[in-house]
């Protein structure tokens, strides 16, 4: 029997982690998810209630990836300064990296719409 993965504390409520949450997640009616590194760690309580939150307010509908990153991460950046603690680096890392994501998706829709 393998030992199940340290994934350390929840990112939201400090207990530990069982699950990973794409917090950039799939688009509808897709399997793919549209930045499989990006993940922090949750607690199953969190994720679902994370989960529910996106559908409360349309996140979970979103069918470009270029509009559910822009909509996504400032969710995800708003809970993080919400909490009354440090962030770890790692989840700051995955945040910068679909930023970066981000950024590149919306100058080459600028340059679209330019063309």
């Amino acid at each position: 029997m393998s030992a199940a993965r340290d994934l350390g504390a929840c990112v939201y409520c400090g207990r530990a982690a069982q699950e990973l949450h794409h917090f950039t997640a799939s688009l509808v009616g897709t399997e793919s998810h549209l930045d499989p590194a990006s993940t922090i760690p949750l607690c199953v309580s969190c994720h679902k209630a994370e989960h529910a939150a996106w559908r409360a307010v349309g996140l979970d509908r979103m069918d470009h990836p270029v509009v559910a990153r822009a909509a996504r991460v400032p969710w995800l950046l708003g809970r993080l300064v919400e909490l009354d603690r440090p962030v770890e680096p790692a989840t700051l890392r995955a945040v910068h990296g679909v930023l970066i994501v981000l950024r590149d998706g919306v100058a080459a829709l600028v340059h679209e719409e330019v063309a």
